[in-house]
């Protein structure tokens, strides 16, 4: 296989990428090949990068080649420009990308294809590159996730083959040197997994020349090599040492005018030859090495030469220095008993970089005593950089800090879940107390249990690996009490060697700290264990920018996006999609990583959906992350668990939300159950929460794959479906059990969502049961679609109605408006069919109901009237009761006082407190409202402290709210605005919960109408436009003209006076085309007049006075007509009072009409 010569060095054919040109079997071709292991080269379309403009360009080339993707010109500038005034740093990134570009897109190549840039970022095209480094990531990812030994090794040979050498060779730069060690330490791992062997020495050493004159070249093998270095002229010294080889049969192998290198065939020739040297010269240094030399085009390479070059120069003059391997040799030679042998300790050689154990080398009659070696201790850090922000997690990082300054921290162990970010914690703890260890800080990433910590350590700090024992040895020498901390990062369970291994670090090492981030606690005595919960994410009721933002896990999203997106920003019109993205992902930072750097490819209401289903995001791993994706991460962690315990694991990903141990044990009874659920709690793969267990979401999606691998996910289900509706069948008629109801609420709207398309039936009987616990305690929106279709997958008629009476009232309850109104229009004439039966008597007690929430009260009462008359044929009282409550309302809102509490009096006789409590609660509290009105302040209290204490007892928290919403409302009334506010506050939170617009519209406005009387306009006029949106939203006509009219009230306060008359001529339309009343009060005619009059348009204020019959039924009074005798004339007011009585209500309404519409669209586009 041949190779193409370019700059920097060869790069050698890809033996993966297909040859054939035919466009089947052809992905598109990259027309950017760049090497940056070993060197830095580029091809463009097959040709030689030769040169570039500056250095700087070519790193800067480098780093789009490594990062393809956009990045922020700001990023870059201070990056590559830092220090540099702004204005010269654009200029010379501009220059800088010029010049790239007529190198990446030569003729030929379309512009803009490779190169990309926008205003404000840059970036290069990741389809049409193809890099040296990436297919090593690659190919250790496929590895990574391959269960098949061979393949995985194959797979690793492969990787370790792409490696030839460091990143970016012969550059530097922070981000290089980040990223060197970074994959210098993934390569190390994979050659350690492959297990590649060192050279062996071979017996003996290579034959000399057929002449037998001189030596000939010693060709590749092993060798022993003398170096000599002297300050001034060596003629002489060249000259005694040519000499000398001639007679030891050495090689010279190369000279300069202040030193030599030469090669011997054995150590007795060596030692004769430096003899002889050392006693003639005492101006020159010595040193001596043994190791596997390489001759190519008349020249000798190898470690041993490099190594006797750093001994050299930490030398003295006339000092012999050698290493370890020469050592050895020495006491095996005749020439033994004339030497002797210092060990001088461990050091770390300059150039190499190795840490070597260094001995003096004496010959009898010469020893002597020298300074400390010119070398650095052998201790090297060995920590990574990660190239992103670390975000949240103060408290834990103040408490690791803690730990780790002190005595009490000798052996610190961080759990969690897979993602949950133990990793990244350890490291961030290690580079936050980095000043109080020093060079003695250690990150050891182990794979597999057979791994010794003791042997990855030696290779970090780059010393010889001779067994555990001796590195600890070597390792207490050189620490000499000094503090050092070893970061552990496992991804398995400890093995009991590795644990035997800590033990004796322990031990010997006093001073030694050990953090570790594992799955599972590693079980060594004084052992303090950090348990890691996911980052905290935001309430779905908070949705506030600012206030998110306090949130560490929406904070690292953000933060994360702007990698991909540099523009991205939390805003008001993503702050809803970013808090359910945060909580799906359950606060996991490694599963935000990895969304959001989805972000710049899919909208987020698509990322949110897409992420409820699907495992694809899980399997993706973006840059800057410590290890694999969280799909792998879990992937090792499953396959750890034994087989029971595996399929186990895999049924749990039925539940939703919380269950218990009885739960799991009903849909496993085969299951050893208790041994299961303390391994996967060991493992972090399951989260306990007092008595309770549940699965985070994106561990409950790996685990439902593997349960559908298995075969098992549609038994497993139906028996989920069956447990947890004959659980709500049971405890649904039951108020005292909706506590335990509430606590299986996830998991029973799971169980109706599958037996909705196999079972509909069995879902309606259940809904039967739950209808009064969604209607107090509230209904999801997922359990509320499937209700909304039921009545369509049911066959019986009567059953329709159920479902379809049910769906109604919970539409109602919620607002959803249109919804009710299409499963009315559908199944009310199936009711007609079926006058004389129960079913179609409630559903037109739903219907009251959804009509007088619309304000057509004359509708409603027909429905009631028919209900009530059906009703008392089939003795119903229950339900008798709930139509008497509407109509009563209806009344009510009729004007009707007496006769509407009159028939909450009636109901309340029957509605018994025990027998039905959820009824008198009802009637109670709109016979509070009723009382209230009246004037009967004593009465309404009555009624609602009575309401209030039936629900607090009964759990009832719509009722509550609304007791609350009412009460709040009569103390402003009163004046008592602080406990009016406290109270709206306490509802509008109930409200919230209860998901109903109704109820938190009255609540902001009521919040609104005290701001105003306690002279706050601005916070008055927010919350009124708030209640408004709300109104408009769900459609509750009937409620549009009073808060309209309050809303223009604060205007005329405020003085602005067209905003006043345009809110006014608003409510004014509403009221005659929503409220379905045929007249409207004339204090809203009065106010439109004087407002208009306000606006100088005295015309128009005679007008809408003259209305006032036409509207109200009544005149209007001489006094509101004298304010206008100033401004018009006795024949002009004539002229108008004519004009006005020939207009019709349709007419008023149609003028009216572009005014209120625009009000009112302006607050949709608020929304």
């Amino acid at each position: 296989m041949g190779v193409k010569k370019v700059l920097g060095g060869v790069y050698p054919p890809d033996p993966h990428r297909k040859t054939s040109r035919s466009r089947e079997s052809m992905t598109i071709s990259p027309i950017i090949r760049a090497r940056l292991l070993g060197g830095f080269s580029v091809e463009v379309a097959g040709q030689p990068v030769e040169r570039f403009r500056t250095r700087k360009t070519a790193l800067l080339l480098a780093y789009l080649l490594r990062y393809p993707q956009r990045h922020s010109r700001e990023h870059l500038l201070h990056l590559f420009w830092n220090g540099m005034p702004e204005e010269s740093a654009r200029n010379n990134l501009r220059v800088a990308l010029a010049t790239l570009r007529p190198l990446l897109e030569p003729p030929g190549i379309p512009a803009g294809s490779v190169l990309q840039s926008g205003r404000h970022w840059v970036g290069l095209n990741p389809e049409v590159i193809e890099t040296d480094v990436a297919r090593f990531e690659e190919t250790l990812r496929q590895a990574a996730i391959t269960a098949d030994p061979e393949a995985k090794r194959r797979l690793l040979d492969q990787a370790c083959a792409l490696y030839r050498g460091e990143f970016l060779t012969g550059y530097e730069a922070p981000w290089v040197q980040t990223e060197r060690e970074r994959l210098q330490q993934a390569y190390e791992a994979a050659r350690q997994q492959v297990q590649i062997p060192h050279q062996k020495m071979p017996p003996e050493f290579r034959p000399r020349s057929p002449s037998g004159d001189a030596p000939a070249p010693l060709g590749d093998g092993l060798g022993i090599v003398l170096g000599l270095e002297w300050r001034d002229s060596g003629g002489a010294i060249l000259s005694a040492t040519r000499s000398a080889l001639a007679v030891t049969q050495g090689v010279l192998m190369e000279s300069t005018p202040t030193g030599l290198r030469a090669c011997f065939r054995s150590v007795e020739s060596l030692l004769k030859a430096l003899d002889a040297l050392h006693q003639q010269f005492r101006e020159c240094r010595f040193a001596l090495d043994i190791g596997e030399l390489r001759y190519w085009m008349g020249r000798y390479s190898g470690v041993p030469i490099n190594t006797v070059n750093a001994l050299l120069r930490v030398g003295w003059d006339h000092q012999i220095l050698c290493t370890e391997r020469v050592a050895l040799l020495i006491p095996q030679t005749r020439a033994s008993r004339t030497l002797s042998l210092r060990p001088l300790g461990l050091y770390r050689l300059p150039e190499t970089g190795a840490a070597e154990q260094i001995y003096q080398l004496d010959f009898s009659g010469r020893e002597k005593s020298f300074p400390p070696l010119q070398a650095q201790t052998p201790l090297r850090r060995w920590l990574i950089h990660v190239p992103t922000s670390f975000a949240g997690r103060e408290r834990e990082m103040a408490q690791l800090q803690t730990l780790l300054e002190s005595a009490e921290g000798r052996l610190i162990t961080i759990v969690g879940p897979p993602g949950v970010g133990k990793s990244r914690l350890a490291l961030e703890a290690a580079w936050q107390t980095l000043p109080h260890f020093g060079e003695a800080c250690w990150w050891v990433v182990l794979h597999e249990p057979h791994e010794s910590i003791t042997e990855w350590l030696a290779r970090q700090l780059g010393w010889e690996w001779r067994g555990s024992e001796a590195f600890v040895e070597s390792l207490e020498r050189v620490l000499e009490g000094h503090p050092a901390l070893l970061v552990l990062d496992l991804t398995h369970e400890i093995s009991p060697a590795q644990k035997f291994e800590l033990l004796v670090l322990r031990e010997r090492l006093p001073n030694l700290r050990c953090l570790i981030a594992a799955p599972k606690p590693v079980g060594l005595e004084a052992e303090h264990l950090v348990q890691l919960e996911p980052l905290p994410v935001p309430p779905p009721s908070e949705v506030e920018p600012s206030q998110m933002l306090r949130y560490a896990s929406v904070q690292l999203l953000v933060e994360r996006a702007r990698r991909v997106v540099p523009n991205f920003a939390l805003t008001e019109r993503n702050a809803a999609a970013i808090g359910a993205l945060c909580r799906l992902l359950e606060g996991l930072p490694l599963a935000i990583e990895q969304a959001s750097a989805r972000i710049a490819s899919c909208p987020l209401n698509e990322l949110v959906e897409q992420i409820q289903h699907s495992l694809k995001w899980l399997k993706e791993r973006p840059t800057g992350m410590l290890h694999h994706s969280l799909y792998a991460s879990l992937l090792a962690t499953y396959r750890n668990l034994p087989p029971p315990v595996q399929q186990f694991f895999a049924r749990l990903s039925v539940f939703r939300g919380a269950f218990t141990f009885a739960d799991a044990q009903a849909l496993a009874p085969s299951a050893p159950v208790e041994q299961g659920m303390q391994v996967l709690l060991r493992s972090s793969l399951v989260q306990q929460e007092g008595a309770q267990y549940r699965l985070l979401n994106p561990v409950r999606l790996f685990a439902e794959e593997q349960l559908r691998a298995c075969h098992l996910w549609e038994a497993t289900k139906t028996a989920h479906a069956h447990y947890f509706t004959r659980i709500a069948i049971e405890w649904g008629g039951q108020p005292m059990l909706w506590l335990s109801i509430e606590r299986v609420r996830p998991n029973l709207e799971a169980a109706l969502e599958w037996l909705a398309g196999v079972q509909p039936e069995r879902v309606l009987e259940c809904a039967q049961a739950l209808l009064l616990f969604w209607e107090r305690r509230g209904s999801n929106r997922g359990v509320y679609h499937i209700l909304c279709q039921l009545p369509t997958l049911l066959s019986d008629p009567l059953q329709q109605l159920e479902a379809a009476r049910i769906a109604v009232r919970l539409a109602t309850r919620r607002g959803d408006i249109d919804q009710a109104a299409q499963l009315l229009e559908r199944w009310l004439p199936l009711a007609e069919q079926f006058p004389g039966r129960l079913e179609a008597a409630r559903l037109w007690i739903a219907a009251g109901f959804y009509y007088w929430m619309q304000g057509n009260c004359s509708r409603s009462q027909q429905y009631l009237d028919r209900a009530l008359q059906t009703l008392q044929n089939l003795n119903a009282p229950l339900d008798m009761v709930e139509a008497q409550n509407h109509l009563a309302v209806v009344l009510w809102m009729q004007g009707e006082l007496e006769a509407s509490a009159s028939l909450l009096e009636q109901a309340l006789a029957v509605a018994d407190a025990h027998s039905a409590p959820f009824h008198r609660m009802q009637v109670l509290s709109n016979l509070a409202n009723v009382r209230y009105q009246q004037g009967l302040w004593e009465a309404a209290e009555g009624c609602c402290m009575e309401t209030l204490q039936l629900a607090r007892r009964w759990e009832d928290r719509r009722t509550l709210a609304t007791q609350l919403t009412n009460w709040g409302a009569w103390l402003k009334d009163r004046g008592e605005y602080a406990r009016a506010r406290e109270l709206s506050m306490q509802a509008f939170s109930l409200w919230l919960e209860l998901n109903e617009s109704v109820g938190e519209a009255a609540v902001l406005g009521n919040l609104a109408e005290i701001a105003a009387a306690e002279g706050d306009y601005e916070t008055a006029d927010h919350l009124f436009r708030r209640s408004l949106e709300r109104i408009v939203q769900a459609r509750i006509r009937w409620y549009l003209p009073p808060v309209l009219e309050k809303w223009a009230d604060l205007a005329v306060k405020q003085g602005n006076w067209r905003d006043a008359y345009e809110r006014f001529c608003a409510c004014l339309f509403a009221s005659l085309t929503d409220t379905g009343t045929e007249t409207v009060g004339t204090a809203l005619l009065e106010n439109l007049a004087r407002v208009a009059l306000a606006l100088e348009n005295p015309p128009m204020a005679a007008r809408w006075l003259a209305r006032t019959e036409l509207l109200t039924g009544t005149p209007c009074t001489d006094s509101c007509w004298n304010m206008l005798y100033a401004h018009l004339n006795e024949n002009e007011l004539a002229s108008i009072r004519e004009e006005s009585c020939r207009t019709t209500r349709e007419q008023i309404c149609e003028e009216l009409r572009p005014v209120a519409e625009a009000v009112l669209s302006m607050l949709m586009l608020r929304k």
